[in-house]
C-alpha cells in the first residue's frame, strides 16, 4: 500500500487529464468497432441476396435442360415429318443456351462488384482501427510523462545501440539508460518503428526505462490470437502490479493492448462493463481462454 501511495505522489501533474483523453481515444476505437459490426452485419445481408439469387438462376437453369429435353423429344417425335422443324429446334436450343450463357456472366459480374465493394470496406475500417491504436499510443506516452524531444534536420528514426552512454535521441536531453544508446539513422518513409522496438526490454514487470532524466512505465504486450488469454492474463497483472495501475487505469490499458479480431468483443459490451477490469477480462477469458 506504501509503494502505491508514493508511485501515486510521482505520478506527473496533468496525468488525469491525460487518462481522460485515453479513454476519449478509447470511446473512439469502440465507435469505429461499432460500425465494423454494422457494416459487416449489411454486408452479410446483401451476400445473403446474391446467393438467393443464384439459387434463382439455378432452378432457372434447371427449367430451361428440362425445356431443352422436351424440345429434343419433340423433334424426335417430328423428324418423320421433315427436316424443317428439327433445324428450327436446334436454333431454339441454341438461342436459349445463349441467353442462359450471358445471365451467368452477368451475375458474376455482379458478385464480383460485391467482393471488391467489401473488401475496400474492411480495409477503410481497418485503417481507422490502425490510427486509432497509434493515438492511443501516443495518448499514453505523453500520460506517463515522456519528454518531448524534437527530431534531428532529416528523415529518421531511433535505434538501439549496445554501447552504454547518454541516449543520443537529441542534443539537449540528458540522462542514461541502460547500457543503450538511441541514435538516428535514415529510414524509408514507410519505415515505422515504435518506442517499444527502440527501447531495452525491462528485466522485470517493475522496472522503469530513463529517458532525458524522465522515466517511462513500459507498456503491456498486445494481446491477439496466438497465445492463451490465462497465460497472458499473469503477464498482465504482473505488470499491473509492478506499475501500481489503480482499478480505472487498469481495464484502459487492458482494452489499449488488444488487437486484429479481439477488438470486437468489445461491439458486444456496455460502457458500464468495459470500464471494469473484472468484466472485461471475463469476458476475454468466456471467448479466448482454455480454462472452463
Amino acid at each position: 500500500m506504501a509503494d502505491s501511495d508514493v508511485r501515486g505522489s510521482e505520478m506527473p501533474e496533468g496525468s488525469q487529464p491525460g487518462l481522460k483523453r485515453l479513454e476519449n481515444l478509447v470511446a473512439g476505437l469502440v465507435q469505429a468497432v461499432d460500425k465494423m459490426a454494422q457494416e459487416i452485419s449489411e454486408n452479410k445481408e446483401e451476400t445473403s441476396k446474391i446467393k438467393q439469387e443464384t439459387n434463382e438462376i439455378s432452378e432457372i437453369k434447371q427449367e430451361t435442360s428440362a425445356e431443352m429435353r422436351m424440345d429434343l423429344m419433340r423433334e424426335e417425335m417430328l423428324a418423320a415429318f421433315g427436316g424443317g422443324t428439327v433445324e428450327h429446334g436446334k436454333r431454339l436450343r441454341q438461342d436459349l443456351t445463349k441467353e442462359f450463357k450471358e445471365e451467368l456472366v452477368a451475375v458474376r459480374q455482379q458478385c464480383e462488384g460485391h467482393t471488391e465493394f467489401l473488401e475496400s470496406k474492411v480495409e477503410e475500417v481497418r485503417e481507422e482501427v490502425t490510427r486509432l491504436r497509434h493515438s492511443m499510443e501516443k495518448q499514453s506516452l505523453g500520460t506517463w510523462g515522456q519528454p518531448e524531444c524534437p527530431e534531428p534536420t532529416g528523415q529518421g528514426h531511433p535505434y538501439a545501440s549496445s554501447e552504454p552512454g547518454n541516449v543520443g535521441c537529441c542534443g539537449g536531453c540528458g540522462g542514461r539508460t541502460r547500457s543503450t544508446h538511441l541514435w538516428y539513422a535514415p529510414a524509408p518513409k514507410d519505415d515505422v518503428i515504435t518506442l517499444q522496438q527502440s527501447l531495452p526490454p525491462p528485466s522485470d514487470a517493475g522496472s522503469t526505462w530513463h529517458i532525458g532524466g524522465t522515466s517511462v512505465q513500459p507498456k503491456p504486450a498486445e494481446f491477439g490470437e496466438q497465445v492463451a488469454w490465462e497465460a497472458y492474463q499473469a503477464h498482465f497483472e504482473l505488470l499491473a502490479q509492478g506499475q501500481g495501475w489503480s482499478n480505472q487505469e487498469k481495464p484502459l490499458q487492458l482494452m489499449a493492448s488488444l488487437c486484429g479480431p479481439v477488438l470486437e468483443i468489445l461491439a458486444h459490451m456496455m460502457a458500464s462493463q468495459r470500464s471494469t477490469y473484472t468484466a472485461v477480462s471475463e469476458a476475454l477469458r468466456r471467448r479466448f481462454g482454455s480454462v472452463f
